[in-house]
């Protein structure tokens, strides 16, 4: 049960507020005036605020409200404080969002708007208490610890920069949070919006995908709202839009950054309100629609120069997820390789079995400007290309050859990289992480940090951890690469019972890679019979 904090000069508020929460177990405690929650935060701690903007009668201003704001922020920082506005104060509770306010809501509101806000916040402070235990015990993020109860397939990848990101995912995905996913073109953010809906409570009705960016203004709102028969010139028959058709699910909006002034007021009023009008029509149709956005623009700076609006920025922000570039994934080069490699030798019938250490060695130092997105292509480029078994380093790009000089391969390692055969490294050099099964060493490059709204809670870069890897060899006496990677499989294997499907999606592998480690170290009798995925 937790413990929110409600202050409303309004007893009928305070009261139709304590009912709602009493309904999910949470216990409301109440106060009429600022002084008074002041007080009862001090004394009682709660879990959440929720605050109105104005107390005293005929005041309009929202400057008590924003005083109070303060108050709370400075007693407990770490406080999730709701501002509950009429909509004339909108521009106010917008003000205190930049302030540290976690979200606003307006009057009046809709129970399940305001639960579900609640239980964002309560998910989010508990994910930020548990995430400042582990780093201050000194313990790397691993994507293990990340249970079973939640559904990652397609993601690839066990950095600690993507095991934060999941971590937050896992938090949020289950709430009614709109969420606004950022990071550079290629790096997956709709891969991320589909594992985001996959996890929630609406995963069994659809997720509408829109790229706003290639709609034309004069098609915006046809296209999102729908347009009736005869709104306009081969306007034929009635349509129903990407609105409508996302009833009950979740529709997610990318390229956010592109819109118009005209398109981002006609998308605020949807998002605020959960209604519209069809083109041509005088009915408003309202909507039950969770919101997902991305974009690879600075939407901070977008708002400081007057290209986007404040209440839509911040409405849109509820919860950012920084998808971090490849760059900053040292470490999961080498398993996305290789799990691309297998996905275009099957798909071109070609027998590529892995990447020469040359090759090995220029993927790993690239920088991959264009992210995931690049290295698939290159991958895809280098399989069309070979006419052997092992992708050499002029199967590659010219602009990916050309980082080779930077990480030469050492001599007396094997030639080839990839299915069946190591990856070049040596157990100190191990990351933090299992990348890999191949032991593929992690880049000391980090994510490069990026604004974000204080009140908005996002993913931070993850600090530098220890080599468990090589902690875990050093317990158990020591051991060789090929060792290492048995045990790890072994140890998968047990704690998900033997389900192959399972194990591949721990690990970052397909199942075909994971059959054929399964075979090599003899592991075969470790799958499940009947129940190996």
């Amino acid at each position: 049960m937790a413990k929110v904090l409600v202050v409303d000069d309004n007893e009928a508020v305070r009261t139709a507020i304590r009912l709602a929460l009493k309904g999910q177990g949470h216990q409301a405690l109440g106060a009429s005036t600022p002084e008074e929650g002041l007080a009862l935060a001090a004394a009682e701690q709660p879990d959440v605020a929720i605050v109105d903007m104005n107390f005293t009668r005929d005041t309009t201003s929202g400057a008590e409200g924003i005083e109070l704001l303060r108050g709370l922020r400075a007693a407990a920082a770490e406080l999730p404080v709701v501002m509950i506005t009429a909509w004339g104060t909108v521009e106010r509770a917008v003000e205190a969002m930049k302030l540290g306010a976690a979200d606003y809501l307006t009057k009046p509101w809709e129970n399940a708007r305001l639960l579900g806000v609640v239980e964002t916040q309560l998910r989010l402070r508990a994910a930020r208490r548990d995430l400042d235990r582990a780093r201050a015990a000194g313990v790397a993020p691993r994507r293990e610890a990340l249970g079973a109860g939640s559904d990652f397939a397609g993601v690839v990848g066990r950095s600690p920069a993507m095991v934060e990101v999941l971590r937050l995912v896992a938090d949020v995905a289950p709430t009614e949070a709109t969420i606004l996913l950022t990071g550079e073109s290629g790096t997956g953010k709709g891969l991320f919006a589909e594992v985001i809906h996959r996890n929630s409570a609406r995963r069994e009705r659809g997720l509408v995908k829109v790229h706003v960016g290639a709609l034309p203004g004069t098609l915006f709102e046809a296209e999102l709202f729908g347009h009736v028969r005869g709104a306009f010139t081969d306007a034929r028959e009635a349509r129903e839009g990407r609105f409508a058709a996302a009833d009950g699910g979740t529709i997610f909006l990318d390229e956010i950054g592109t819109l118009g002034p005209t398109e981002q007021v006609k998308l605020l009023r949807v998002l605020q309100e959960g209604e519209f009008e069809p083109v041509g029509s005088d009915k408003t149709r309202k909507v039950d629609v969770r919101v997902l956005a991305a974009t690879n623009t600075d939407l901070a700076a977008a708002m400081r120069d007057g290209r986007f609006r404040e209440d839509l920025y911040y409405r849109l922000n509820v919860v950012e997820v920084q998808v971090p570039p490849l760059r900053a994934r040292g470490q999961d080069v080498a398993v996305l390789a290789e799990r691309f490699l297998e996905r275009f030798a099957d798909k071109n019938r070609r027998e590529v079995e892995g990447f020469s250490q040359e090759a090995y060695a220029a993927l790993q130092a690239y920088r991959w400007p264009g992210n995931v997105r690049e290295l698939e292509n290159a991958v895809e480029r280098a399989v069309i290309l070979c006419r052997g078994p092992t992708v050499g380093i002029e199967h590659l790009p010219a602009q990916v050859r050309g980082s080779a000089s930077a990480s030469a391969p050492a001599s007396g390692q094997p030639t080839t990289v990839g299915p069946g055969a190591p990856w070049p490294s040596s157990p100190a050099s191990l990351p933090s992480t299992p990348a890999s099964p191949r032991g593929a060493p992690a880049s000391s490059s980090s994510s490069p940090s990026s604004p974000s709204s204080p009140s908005s809670p996002t993913v931070p870069s993850p600090s530098p951890a220890p080599a468990h890897g090589a902690a875990d060899a050093a317990e158990s006496g020591g051991g060789t690469l090929d060792e290492m990677e048995r045990e790890m499989i072994a140890r998968a294997m047990r704690q998900h019972g033997g389900i192959v499907s399972h194990v591949a999606v721990a690990l970052g592998l397909s199942r075909a890679a994971l059959y054929r480690r399964l075979d090599r170290y003899g592991l075969r009798d470790l799958a499940g019979s009947g129940r190996a995925g």
